[in-house]
């Protein structure tokens, strides 16, 4: 797909609803905006530690514009994500970039363990493809 080439003609600008339906007030996974989550970001700068935060819902992350010639339509649509801030942090995580869950109560509030990490079905399954792929230098 190419860029879009400037001057454009619009007879229509479509909106792929950037944040969630207002009478589908779930987020990705269920919960609600508000909800408390336990928060392990990825990035290793914050040293494996799991947060309090609060889910803010899940915000448009990207945005992206396209054009089709032949229908003059722009279209204009959004890939959503949870967000959470992490007062601790006076940060967003973003739910992509981090381990995470809700919470419930006091007692929920746990680290979020390498050894958790790794007894994720979608780990498990990602671990088990890449060790049948052969690594560089590995003849075929």
């Amino acid at each position: 797909m190419g860029e879009i080439q400037f001057p454009i003609e619009v007879s229509k600008i479509n909106i792929n609803p950037l944040y969630r339906d207002k009478n589908r007030p779930d987020g990705l996974f269920g919960e609600r905006c508000g909800h408390l989550v336990a928060v392990r970001p990825i990035d290793e700068k914050y040293g494996k530690k799991t947060y309090l935060g609060i889910l803010l819902g899940d915000l448009p992350l990207e945005a992206w514009v396209s054009h089709n010639r032949e229908t003059k339509e722009l279209t204009i649509a959004g890939f959503r994500n949870p967000a959470m801030f992490v007062p601790e942090l006076r940060e967003i995580i973003w739910g992509v970039e981090s381990w995470w869950e809700t919470i419930e109560t006091e007692d929920q509030l746990h680290q979020i363990s390498d050894d958790e990490i790794q007894h994720v079905w979608y780990v498990q399954l990602l671990k088990a493809m890449l060790k049948n792929q052969p690594t560089e230098g590995d003849s075929k």
